[in-house]
């Protein structure tokens, strides 16, 4: 994956899906448009996410129903099980993903809420 030329704000995003397993490197080339700027310091986050090949599913009930409503500013508490155990991490990793609400009569997906733990 190539990205070339300027970006348009302070701050962009780049994905990368390595297309086969192996090592692969990142070159970043700074520059400012102002050359009153060309000795300014400037700061690089990067956030290394690898994807487990097989999520885990995770099913949700409430008073043993799967099938409940939800209304904004009702607290609900929610029981949840794991299809299986998640593995286990390296240090200074999280696990990552969505939970997805469903509309019961037509089955298409009616919100997503991104999780990180």
């Amino acid at each position: 994956y190539l990205a070339s030329g300027g970006f348009s704000n302070r701050r962009t995003s780049i994905t990368f899906r390595p297309p086969a397993p192996g090592e692969y490197s990142l070159q970043i080339v700074a520059a400012f448009a102002d050359s009153k700027k060309k000795d300014a310091e400037w700061e690089l986050e990067t956030r290394q996410i690898f994807e487990h090949h097989t999520p885990l599913s995770i099913s949700v009930t409430h008073n043993d129903n799967s099938h409940f409503e939800l209304f904004p500013g009702v607290p609900t508490k929610l029981h949840y099980e794991l299809s299986e155990p998640p593995r286990i991490l390296p240090q200074g990793f999280s696990y990552y993903g969505f939970v997805a609400f469903k509309d019961d009569r037509t089955k298409a997906v009616a919100a997503e809420i991104p999780v990180e733990f």
